[in-house]
């Protein structure tokens, strides 16, 4: 994994677990566009689709979390 990818991860999960949602989402979208090997981001990204009332896309993240 590359330094960039490794840090899009870090901030990512940082701002998730500070519940600051919208910067958590913008990090972790550029995340899955180069590597879908991380289920906790598609969980979280699920979790954020959720709070924000998107419950389709919530349940695209949650499959692909666990698949």
């Amino acid at each position: 994994m590359d330094d960039h990818l490794k840090q899009l991860l870090l901030l990512g999960r940082e701002h998730y677990q500070k519940r600051e949602f919208d910067k958590a989402e913008y990090l972790l979208k550029q995340v899955v566009q180069q590597t879908d090997r991380f289920a906790d981001v598609f969980d979280m990204l699920g979790v954020i689709a959720h709070a924000h009332g998107d419950f389709a896309q919530a349940e695209l993240h949650f499959e692909k979390a666990v698949g």
